[in-house]
């Protein structure tokens, strides 16, 4: 099953992140707005909201599951002297978003990407000085909180967005110089315990 639709998240104007979700059918040529995003501030009043509060900031990562019509986000916020990055559940239907998870920035990832495994679970990669990355396995119920289930770990550079194929995750890679790929199911996420910053 695939949803004829691009989506939009997020994106910049005048050196501020926009917030907002959209959703372009390919099919009828319209667009939809799934969020709108909180009215600007007026000049001189300073941003007070919490990192649960906050919309959507710089985008780091999305991905999109189809069963349950609902997007994840990863992304970064920066409040006072501190940054979080967070993962958002936007529910396409409900037209609505949460934030499902935040943690304070560790430095420990360059790059994040997201997937959806076809067990309907979800993916974060993350790229680790010194070619390596981790990936991290959990699922997250509507309205519900996030359940690590497990860690995969490699060596190489991630290349590409890493894609589901019918039971199993690709994540391309360079090794050595030359495009390789893991593949990876459920079953290879194990141990490791949860995420506690990115």
């Amino acid at each position: 099953m695939t949803e004829q639709a691009v989506f939009v998240i997020g994106g910049k104007a005048f050196g501020s992140s926009i917030g907002d979700v959209s959703r372009y059918d390919l099919m009828t040529g319209e667009w939809q707005r799934i969020i709108t995003p909180p009215p600007p501030l007026p000049p001189g009043l300073t941003n007070t909201w919490s990192v649960d509060e906050q919309p959507l900031g710089t985008i780091l990562a999305a991905t999109y599951d189809v069963a349950t019509r609902r997007i994840i986000v990863a992304d970064e916020v920066t409040i006072g002297k501190k940054t979080h990055r967070r993962f958002i559940e936007v529910d396409v239907d409900r037209r609505f978003q949460r934030i499902a998870f935040a943690a304070p920035v560790t430095g420990a990832y360059s790059r994040i990407a997201l997937t959806v495994m076809p067990d309907g679970t979800f993916v974060m990669f993350g790229q680790r000085p010194g070619n390596a990355w981790d990936g991290v396995r959990f699922a997250l119920p509507f309205l519900g909180i996030v359940d690590w289930r497990g860690w995969a770990r490699g060596t190489g550079e991630i290349m590409e967005n890493p894609f589901r194929v019918a039971d199993h995750v690709v994540v391309p890679l360079r090794l050595a110089g030359l495009p390789q790929a893991v593949t990876l199911t459920p079953a290879d996420f194990t141990g490791g315990g949860p995420c506690v910053g990115f």
